[in-house]
């Protein structure tokens, strides 16, 4: 009875025992656990500290305007400079862009007759609009700003005119263009200067214009002198561009040169709703005279996103240097207009030469040549 009870106490005894391993094991293997956590907790935590203490002794930014520079640390005057450098460009050349990007949407109907004539007679032919801005660039009195550039933009079209009868005619225009379809060889080689290589050229273009001839024509002096007539019209115009083009730019940031590589795509969409009033003369048979003045309605903008990076030579390393700049132009709302151009009549043949002026700076022109056929 005494062994058996002995036999039982050892056996309790034994398994406690085990129970209390097996319970500390348990114990010791959660806070191991929870300790290495912590540890990689902290490790983590040091690791983004010292990230962050690096970029901040290695490396910072500059914004000018709507100009990022990011750079090495202890080159902030050579980074500021290169902030306002590009800041200074844009904003010199983009509002001129917008300009010029306005008078360009307005070009495609040159003519040099009142009325176009009873249905079914009608014309077509090609013309190209140049608008054109900054133009005191050329002037030699002008202070110009840092940046300052003459901007211009293109709008080349196919253009036509159908007559209604009862003075009433209608022109038209349209154009769609890529680079995509000519070889990069020939893309490549359409700007002749060495820092600038085209990429991207696309460009859409239509509009229609609705003309009533208000005072017929008038014979003063028979093939002599002759008043053409006064129209008044009402229109719309479209037009959409993109233009990509890269390169390596090179200027002095004191005491050192910047010569980055970049690449600057630019785009514009103009919108137009306009109303004209034109006066037409004709003399000595072939010299066909008009002027007449308008306003237009606009929406749309100018788009310029340049960015790049490269090394500032001349400073120990040479560090690198990275920058991005994204600003938008818009047009102006309301812009009137005056008009005047002079066609050559070979009878059926017609080859006009018309230039339009902002009346808002009296300095934004366009320039446009046309070449119709009458039938």
């Amino acid at each position: 009875m005494l062994v058996n009870l002995r036999i039982i106490i050892y056996e309790k005894i034994f398994s406690d025992k085990q129970y209390s391993s097996i319970k500390i094991d348990k114990i010791t293997n959660f806070m191991y656990f929870n300790v290495v956590k912590k540890i990689i907790k902290k490790v983590i935590f040091l690791v983004i500290i010292s990230l962050s203490l690096a970029h901040s002794l290695f490396s910072d930014e500059v914004t000018v305007g709507n100009t990022k520079v990011i750079f090495p640390a202890g080159l902030d005057p050579q980074a500021t400079a290169i902030a306002t450098e590009i800041q200074a460009i844009s904003d010199n050349i983009g509002p001129g862009m917008s300009n010029a990007s306005h008078l360009a949407n307005l070009g495609g109907y040159a003519i040099g007759d009142a009325y176009i004539g009873k249905f079914p007679k009608f014309y077509v032919g090609v013309s190209v609009t140049g608008g054109l801005a900054n133009l005191s660039y050329f002037d030699p009195t002008f202070v110009k700003p840092q940046g300052y550039l003459p901007a211009a933009s293109p709008n080349p079209v196919l253009f036509g005119g159908l007559g209604f009868g009862k003075g009433l005619d209608l022109q038209f225009k349209a154009m769609a263009f890529s680079s995509g379809f000519l070889p990069d060889a020939l893309i490549n080689g359409l700007i002749p200067i060495s820092f600038v290589q085209l990429d991207k050229f696309n460009i859409y273009s239509a509009g229609a214009k609705v003309r009533y001839n208000l005072v017929k024509r008038k014979k003063i002096f028979p093939g002599l002198f002759e008043v053409g007539g006064v129209t008044v019209s009402a229109g719309a115009d479209f037009a959409y561009g993109e233009i990509n083009v890269s390169g390596i730019y090179s200027y002095p940031v004191t005491p050192a040169t910047y010569t980055p590589s970049y690449t600057l795509a630019v785009s514009w969409l103009m919108i137009s709703a306009s109303v004209q009033a034109v006066v037409y003369l004709d003399f000595l048979w072939i010299f066909n005279l008009y002027f007449g003045i308008g306003a237009t309605l606009n929406f749309g903008s100018f788009d310029m996103n340049l960015e790049g990076s490269g090394p500032v030579v001349g400073l120990p390393g040479p560090p690198t240097v990275s920058f991005e700049s994204v600003n938008k132009y818009y047009v102006s709302i309301f812009v009137p207009t005056f008009v005047i151009g002079l066609e050559l009549d070979f009878w059926k043949v017609k080859i006009a030469l018309e230039s339009m002026v902002n009346l808002l700076n009296r300095e934004d022109i366009s320039l446009q040549l046309a070449f119709r056929v009458k039938i």
